[in-house]
C-alpha cells in the first residue's frame, strides 16, 4: 500500500489489531515457539494483549507444542551460538548491539534463527559454557524410582519369577548399595518385582505416563516410610521429584518420562505447584541480580533461555492462568511490591500500578491517546514535526517529551534522553528502550530515535516510549500539539483536528 492509502486507512478507519482479526496464524505463530515480543510486534499489540488474546483462543495442547518448538529452535540457536562465539565476542566488543548481532550473522552466511538468538544474547551467561558438559549423570537408583512410583500409582501387581529371570543384576545391586543391611527383605523384593512388572506394563501400554503431582503424591509418603533404612541419612527415596527431573530428564520432566519409555500427556502434568512458585522468585531473583525489568517479555525471554539450556519453566501464558493473572504471579514475589517504587523529581512517588497493563481503562486511555496521535501525524504535510509533552515543567526543567516528523517514508520518532533530562531529574529505562529498537542517543542525533516507522503504529511507539522508557504513567498528564513550545493545557474541550493541525495543544480532555 503507497503512503496516501496509507495515509486514508489510518485517517478513516481503525482496524482492530491483528491479533483479533488473524487468531488462527496468531495461535500457529505460539505454536511454533516464535517469542513473545516478536509475536506482539507482528500482531499489533503488546505482550500482554498478545497473552490474553491466547488464553482466550488456544488449547492446553498448543503449550505442549509450543515447549516441543522452543527446545528444539533454542537449542539448534545455542549451537549456532556456541559455533560463533569468537565472532559474536568481537562483534559485541566492538559496540554492536546485541539485538543486531544475529542479524549481522546471518548477513554474513552463517544459519541461525534470529529471533530465538536475540532472546537468548539477552540473557546474562550466553554465549557460555555448552551446559551439557556439566550435566548429572543418570543413576540406576533414580530409574528404579521412577519405575517403582508408576507401579504403585497404577496399581501394578508384582510378578516375582519375572523379576527373578529378568532384571538386571545391576539394577539389583544398585538397590542394594543404596539401602542399609536392616530394610526389611519382603519390602526389598518389592520394590524390585514392582519396577520390574512396571516395564512390562509400560512395553504393553497399560502404564502411559505420569504427572509430577502424581509422583509427588505416591512418592512422599513411602520416602517417610523408609526413612531410616536409606544409608545415606541426608538423602531419600524414591527420590525427589526435584533431584529426578534434574538427574534423569536434565531438568525437564518430559524428559525423565522418556527413559522409562513413559510419554507426558499434557503439559499441564510436568509442573506442580512447587514449580510454579520456583519458576516466578528465580525469575524475580534473575530480575534483581541483573536489573532486568519485570515484564512479561522478559519472563518470556528467561523462559525461551531455560529452555534452550535443557531445562523447563511454566510459559507465561500457563504462569498467568495458574496465578490469574500476571501481576497475581509477580505479587508472589517476595518484596515485589516494595521494589516496584519508582523515583520522580521532588521525592514524589510514582503509581507503578500506572506502568502495568492490566487496568482495562488505563489502558483504553492509552490506546485513545495512540489513535490521537496516528491520525494527526497521518494527516501533517511531510517535514513537520508533532510534539508530545507529559505533565509540566518544575522548577524551571523540561518534562518528559516525545517528538515524531513526517518524513517520506514514515515517522521519525525521538524519545527525550538522559543528556537533556538526566535520570536523577526523571527516571528512564535504557534497557526498555534498547530492547525495544530504540537507537540510542550520539552527538550527532542527541536524544533516543527510531526512524522509518509506520503512520499507523508511530503514534503508539512514541507513548511506548514515554511510558516504559521515561516512565511516564499517566495519560491523562499528556499534551501534544504541532506547534513549539507547548503553552498550557489547551482548551478544556472541542478541539478538532483541524484546529490542532492549525497549532492548538490537544489532550484527552479536550481532543474531539
Amino acid at each position: 500500500m503507497d503512503i496516501v492509502g496509507a495515509e486514508l486507512t489510518t485517517a478513516g478507519s481503525r482496524s482492530a489489531p491483528g491479533y483479533w482479526t488473524r487468531p488462527e496464524a496468531l495461535v500457529e505463530a505460539y505454536r511454533r515457539g516464535d517469542p513473545l515480543r516478536a509475536i506482539a510486534h507482528d500482531y499489533d499489540g503488546s505482550v500482554l494483549d498478545i497473552c490474553e488474546a491466547l488464553i482466550d483462543k488456544t488449547l492446553p495442547d498448543n503449550e505442549l507444542e509450543r515447549l516441543r518448538s522452543v527446545r528444539q529452535r533454542g537449542q539448534t540457536t545455542m549451537g549456532s551460538i556456541w559455533d560463533n562465539v569468537e565472532m559474536i565476542t568481537r562483534l559485541d566488543d566492538s559496540g554492536i548491539k546485541r539485538s543486531e548481532i544475529p542479524v549481522v550473522l546471518r548477513a554474513i552466511g552463517t544459519e541461525i534463527d534470529v529471533e530465538v538468538a536475540v532472546e537468548l544474547l539477552h540473557v546474562p551467561g550466553i554465549p557460555g559454557d555448552d551446559p551439557t558438559i556439566l550435566q548429572d549423570p543418570i543413576l540406576l537408583c533414580d530409574k528404579l524410582s521412577l519405575l517403582y512410583v508408576t507401579g504403585k500409582h497404577h496399581g501394578i501387581e508384582p510378578d516375582y519369577q519375572l523379576t527373578l529371570g529378568q532384571m538386571p543384576t545391576a539394577e539389583i545391586a544398585e538397590l542394594r548399595l543404596l539401602t542399609r543391611a536392616d530394610f526389611p527383605p519382603r519390602r526389598f523384593a518389592e520394590i524390585l518385582a514392582v519396577a520390574e512388572t512396571t516395564k512390562l506394563a509400560i512395553r504393553a501400554r497399560v502404564a502411559r505416563s505420569l504427572s509430577v503431582e502424581e509422583y509427588v503424591a505416591t512418592a512422599e509418603p513411602l520416602a517417610r516410610r523408609f526413612r531410616g533404612h536409606i544409608l545415606d541419612e541426608a538423602a531419600a527415596w524414591p527420590t525427589p521429584v526435584s533431584a529426578l527431573t534434574r538427574r534423569l530428564g536434565g531438568g525437564c520432566w518430559d524428559q525423565a518420562l522418556s527413559k522409562v519409555g513413559l510419554q507426558l500427556r499434557k503439559a499441564a502434568d510436568r509442573f506442580g505447584e512447587t514449580d510454579f512458585i520456583q519458576a516466578i522468585q528465580d525469575y524475580g531473583v534473575e530480575c534483581a541480580d541483573c536489573d532486568f525489568p519485570v515484564s512479561l517479555e522478559t519472563y518470556d525471554r528467561w523462559v525461551t533461555a531455560e529452555v534452550s539450556l535443557g531445562g523447563d519453566r511454566p510459559s507465561a501464558i500457563e504462569l498467568m492462568v495458574h496465578y490469574g493473572g500476571w501481576q497475581e504471579a509477580l505479587s508472589t514475589i517476595p518484596g515485589y511490591e516494595a521494589k516496584q517504587q519508582l523515583p520522580a523529581p521532588n521525592s514524589d512517588s510514582i503509581d507503578a500500578a500506572l506502568l502495568d497493563r492490566t487496568d482495562s481503562a488505563l489502558e483504553a486511555a492509552w490506546v485513545r491517546v495512540g489513535e490521537y496521535v496516528c491520525e494527526l501525524l497521518a494527516s501533517m504535510p511531510r517535514n513537520r514535526s508533532l510534539l508530545i509533552h507529559y505533565g509540566d515543567c518544575v522548577d524551571g526543567s523540561i518534562p518528559p517529551f516525545a517528538e515524531g516528523i513526517r518524513g517520506v517514508d514514515g515517522v521519525w520518532c525521538e524519545v527525550v534522553s538522559e543528556r537533556l533530562l538526566p535520570g536523577e531529574q526523571w527516571p528512564i529505562d535504557t534497557d526498555y528502550l534498547e530492547d525495544e529498537d530504540w537507537l540510542a542517543p550520539d552527538d550527532e542525533v542527541p536524544q533516543w530515535c527510531k526512524e522509518k516507522v509506520a503512520l499507523h503504529e508511530a503514534g503508539h511507539q512514541l507513548l511506548k516510549g514515554l511510558r516504559f522508557g521515561r516512565l511516564c504513567p499517566d495519560p491523562w498528564q499528556l499534551r501534544w500539539g504541532t506547534k513549539q513550545p507547548i503553552g498550557g493545557p489547551g482548551r478544556d474541550h472541542g478541539v478538532t483536528m483541524e484546529q490542532a493541525l492549525a497549532g492548538e495543544v490537544q489532550t484527552l480532555r479536550n481532543a474531539g
